[in-house]
């Protein structure tokens, strides 16, 4: 579609974020990172390294002295190099063996450089090159559901709970060349929080395959029996499709994202396959391998999906509280409103909507290329048109969009 992306480079500790309207969002990094994610209905407390985090508390102003020097503090204090340990992308190939597509990441795993991470963002979208693979093109757009406005079909396609990876191979070797990518992803529920109150009773849960004629993939559900906030609950979905008939599915579901990752990457990094294993972690991990002839080109889409039912209030009743300024009291009330998401409108669950992406990604991606390109043919500089489109940010990172569809 030509279009043109934003380099400016962002601040580490954030990224491009991945999500929907009232959906929450994972920040993608430059350095290939997953991190300050609010999917689990957590605005204020977002899972930064697997444990949901919140700022200090600011003391200064915004605008007065001091108070842009504060801010970065804050945002440092939260920060990660890793991100979340069990979420990540990966690639193998004989000629380079496997690498974590990230600069930070588990002791065992294998990382970029940060010159080998070509990060180009413009809002939803963040096109990614890895120049310095041997043999292979590797390209990654990495983007979410965001159209031109249109209340026709209640912004459905705009307030997807869900995050596209579309990688874009070709084999300039004079030969046939086995290429595997993977994606991981760590079960997050129990996690999150409110303002003044983070949630961190992580679930045990481990995910589970499904295999499916399309798109296989990963499901991680949570124990209804664990007594836990139920906002921070629900289920996530991998799912993986490719455009080659002769691709090989495999996983990892459950190894442990706290471990040293061994028992995940030896094996990974030796065939670029993994063993169907089922074991008592919290992260799975979903391949795709695949063979190109020399020139061939792949197309390979993640459809990454998560379902957060309950959106309760902290109280219904506030009128206790010293001032109406006070944050609300530890979310313990049974008197609690269920505002619900729009998205449970449309879907029953996760793997319902990662479905969706895998069979949609295209018409998404060319919507989002439609409102780009017409800023870009604007009259408008394309500094204006960078900021114009990344201003919208929190239109993920901020909005509720709830199931009687008020925002």
């Amino acid at each position: 579609m030509g279009i043109i992306y934003g380099k400016r480079k962002p601040r580490n500790e954030s990224g491009l974020p991945l999500g929907g309207i009232g959906a929450g969002k994972i920040e993608f990094g430059r350095d290939g990172r997953f991190t300050n994610i609010t999917i689990n209905n957590n605005w204020d407390c977002p899972i930064v390294d697997g444990s949901a985090k919140q700022p200090p508390i600011p003391h200064i102003l915004e605008g007065f002295q001091g108070s842009i020097l504060e801010n970065s503090i804050r945002r440092q204090s939260i920060y990660s190099a890793e991100g979340v340990p069990g979420a990540w992308l990966a690639a193998y190939t004989p000629l380079d063996g496997a690498k974590v597509l990230k600069t930070h990441s588990r002791s065992a795993f294998v990382c970029l450089d940060e010159d080998e991470i070509d990060f180009e963002g413009r809002f939803p979208i963040a096109h990614v090159n890895y120049p310095k693979f041997k043999g292979i093109s590797l390209e990654l757009d990495a983007f979410s559901s965001f159209a031109v406005p249109d209340f026709s079909d209640d912004y459905r396609d705009s307030a997807l709970p869900l995050a596209l990876f579309v990688f874009r191979i070709k084999n300039k070797t004079t030969q046939v060349l086995p290429i595997s990518l993977m994606m991981s992803w760590q079960n997050l529920n129990g996690i999150g929080g409110y303002a003044g109150y983070p949630i961190n009773q992580p679930d045990s849960t481990p995910p589970i395959f499904r295999n499916e004629s399309f798109g296989s993939g990963l499901w991680f559900a949570h124990d209804p029996k664990q007594q836990v906030d139920l906002r921070v609950v629900g289920d996530y979905s991998l799912r993986v499709w490719i455009d080659q008939p002769d691709a090989i599915v495999s996983y990892y579901a459950g190894w442990d994202p706290t471990d040293n990752g061994h028992d995940l990457w030896d094996l990974f990094s030796r065939i670029g396959e993994l063993d169907n294993r089922h074991c008592k972690g919290t992260a799975g991990a979903l391949v795709e391998k695949f063979s190109l002839k020399s020139e061939e080109k792949a197309i390979l889409v993640f459809s990454l999906a998560w379902y957060m039912p309950y959106l309760l209030a902290a109280e219904t009743e506030w009128s206790h509280l010293v001032r109406p300024s006070s944050p609300p009291p530890p979310p313990t009330s049974t008197n609690r409103i269920d505002y619900g998401h729009a998205y449970s409108r449309f879907f029953r669950d996760s793997w319902e909507v990662s479905k969706y992406g895998l069979q949609k990604w295209h018409s998404v991606l060319k919507k989002i290329h439609i409102w780009h390109e017409s800023l870009i043919n604007s009259s408008l500089p394309m500094r204006f048109v960078d900021a114009l489109c990344n201003d919208l940010f929190p239109l993920y990172a901020g909005t509720w969009y709830t199931k009687d569809l008020k925002y």
